[in-house]
């Protein structure tokens, strides 16, 4: 099966219905790259045999390590909370080559910021559905998943650490599938 179906499928089983309902609607509007390298360069994110992840096998692996141990935030699949950390994994990457048409050719290293300003555009109408809090986790977990190396981030990357749990978690996940270390299957 695709890694974009079983993304989907996945999600369907562990978003709250307000946030799977929020990935329908920013899925089908960016511009479609799930199916393209994680890596552009080839440098980064591959697998023990040598490959390079598609954008959505390396989603899918994250959100379902991380629906696998989401109660250590003392939360539930499908609460909001879960909902909010899930949905920011699986929007961390979904802007990597570009929020417009057509897309880049290589991956664009502010894709983290990128994402996180369109989410910051309708911050109003998104937090109507989500409220205040689980707002924050889905947009600072989007906009720092790079850890040190986000976009937005200051001072040598030392105010990473000052951070949400949740962004340190999802940015912690990214480094694990980058390395090839999250086993999910």
């Amino acid at each position: 099966m695709e890694y974009k179906k079983k993304l989907d499928d996945l999600l369907e089983r562990v978003l709250e219905k307000k946030y799977l309902k929020l990935w329908k609607t920013l899925d089908s509007v960016l511009p479609q790259c799930m199916h393209l390298p994680v890596s552009s360069t080839g440098k980064y994110h591959k697998t023990k045999d040598g490959r390079i992840p598609t954008i959505s096998e390396h989603t899918y692996n994250m959100v379902a390590a991380a629906s696998k141990i989401i109660r250590m935030f003392g939360c539930q699949i499908k609460s909001d909370r879960a909902s909010a950390i899930l949905l920011a994994i699986a929007l961390h990457d979904r802007v990597k080559y570009g929020h417009v048409e057509p897309l880049r050719e290589h991956t664009d290293n502010a894709h983290d910021q990128n994402m996180a300003n369109i989410l910051e555009k309708n911050k109003e109408r998104i937090q109507k559905i989500l409220g205040e809090e689980n707002y924050q986790i889905l947009e600072e977990g989007i906009r720092f998943h790079s850890g040190r190396w986000s976009t937005d981030i200051r001072n040598n990357g030392s105010e990473f650490f000052n951070k949400r749990p949740e962004t340190i978690f999802i940015h912690v996940l990214d480094m694990l599938d980058t390395s090839n270390l999250l086993c999910v299957e």
